[in-house]
C-alpha cells in the first residue's frame, strides 16, 4: 500500500508543483509581464469583423489564486473599455469591448460595490478589475 501511495504523489505532486511555480513572480524574467506579483501572459485577439482586426490581450496565469499573505488578496485581470468598429454591418457600427490589460493583487470586491457602474456612466477608457 505504501508503495502505490508513493507512486500517486509521485505522479500527482509535478502537477500541483507546476500550478504553484507558474503563479510565482519569476526575478529574472525580461517582461515585467513575469515579474509582476501576478504574472501575465499577453496573445493576439483576432476578429476579421472588428477594426482593428488585431488585439493584444493579457491573460492572468493565476486568475482568483490568493496572491498576499496579509489579506485576502486575489490576482485580478484589470480592464480596459476599447472601442471598436464592428465592420459586418454597413455602415460600421461602433462598440466597446472589455480588453484585459494585465494582472493585479487585489481585494474581492464588496456586496457593497456596484458591479460595472464606472463603464456605462464614463463610457471610454475606463478600466477597471475582472470582479465586476
Amino acid at each position: 500500500m505504501l508503495y502505490l501511495s508513493t507512486i500517486l504523489l509521485l505522479l500527482v505532486l509535478p502537477h500541483a508543483l507546476h500550478g504553484q511555480l507558474e503563479c510565482q513572480p519569476r526575478h529574472d524574467a525580461d517582461q515585467l509581464s513575469g515579474r509582476a506579483q501576478c504574472p501575465f501572459d499577453y496573445y493576439v485577439d483576432t476578429d476579421e469583423n472588428r477594426w482593428p482586426v488585431d488585439i493584444t490581450m493579457a491573460n492572468c496565469r493565476c486568475a482568483r489564486h490568493s496572491c498576499s499573505h496579509v489579506g485576502p488578496h486575489v490576482c485580478t485581470e484589470l480592464y480596459y473599455n476599447l472601442p471598436v468598429l464592428r465592420t459586418i454591418s454597413n455602415p460600421p457600427t461602433e462598440d466597446f469591448i472589455k480588453v484585459p490589460v494585465g494582472c493585479v493583487c487585489a481585494m474581492p470586491r464588496s456586496g457593497k460595490a456596484s458591479v460595472g457602474a464606472p463603464l456605462r456612466q464614463l463610457g471610454r477608457g475606463v478600466a477597471q478589475n475582472s470582479t465586476g
